[in-house]
This record gives C-alpha cells, structure tokens and sequence, in this order.
C-alpha cells in the first residue's frame, strides 16, 4: 500500500485502499500552487470537473522526473507535455512501485519500475470514470461522516 493511500485509511478508518485511491483522484480537480508547495502544475487536462483524467494522465508515457529547488522545497516532482501535466510522488506511487532517494532520484526509470499493488486500481479508474466517480462518492461521503 503506498504512503498516501495508508495516510488516507489511517485517517478515515472506514475508507478502503479502492476509495483511498480515489480520494487522491479527486486531484483532477485544482492544480499545484508554487507559492504554497512549492511544486507547480495541473493533474488533469481540464482542472474544473471531476473526471478519471487524473488517472488517465497518470497512465500516459512521456514522464520525467524533474528536480525542484525553491524556498518551499528541495525534491523533484514527475511532468509530462512539457511542464504542463504534474504529479508529485505521493499520486505517481499509486500506479508504480518505487524507492525515492533522498537527493531526488528513483531507483528504476518510470516506464520499466514495477506496478504498485494499487495499479489495478488505477487502470480501472483510467479505464472507466464511473468507476471512480462511484468510489469517490461513497469515500467522501465516509469522510464527511466520520468528522472531515
């Protein structure tokens, strides 16, 4: 289970790692803000609408993992199509399994690093958006419930 998807569960007990998944999918919504993480950048091709692009995005070829250095942070972040498209690690983990060393690198090159045991998820999210709607329906409302 990836880092984010444990974070999510241990905080919301009643949500399961397939609702945890599609927690971090309502990514699609909003984008990356540098003057508060420190990372910039949108998840999803159109930022205003719950969708799987998310997911979709995720599941395309053309990463690269680029340092970033500012006030804020000293890490790396993963973009596609330029600097247009971002993921930070904790989304990139939930479809590849990787170790992230303390200088910004990985140990494998995205393409060829194995599935995360949360890949199926993803695929099937990227696949279907009713499928993660649903999900991310039923995890919200969990969250609410238990005292967001």
């Amino acid at each position: 289970m990836t880092d984010a998807v444990s974070y999510l569960r241990r905080q919301f007990p009643d949500v399961n790692t397939t609702e945890a998944v599609a927690l971090m999918g309502c990514h699609s919504l909003g984008q990356l803000h540098p003057e508060i993480s420190g990372f910039s950048g949108q998840w999803d091709r159109v930022p205003v609408d719950i969708d799987n692009g998310y997911f979709r995005n995720m599941l395309s070829s053309g990463w690269t993992l680029t340092p970033v250095e500012n006030d804020i942070v000293d890490s790396s972040q993963w973009f596609r199509s330029g600097r247009h498209f971002a993921m930070l690690h904790a989304d990139m983990t939930l479809y590849k399994d990787y170790t992230l060393f303390e200088d910004g690198n990985i140990n494998c090159a995205r393409d060829s690093c194995p599935n995360s045991n949360t890949a199926s998820t993803v695929m099937n999210f990227g696949r279907q958006a009713n499928l993660f709607v649903q999900a991310a329906a039923t995890a919200f409302g969990k969250m609410i419930n238990t005292g967001l």
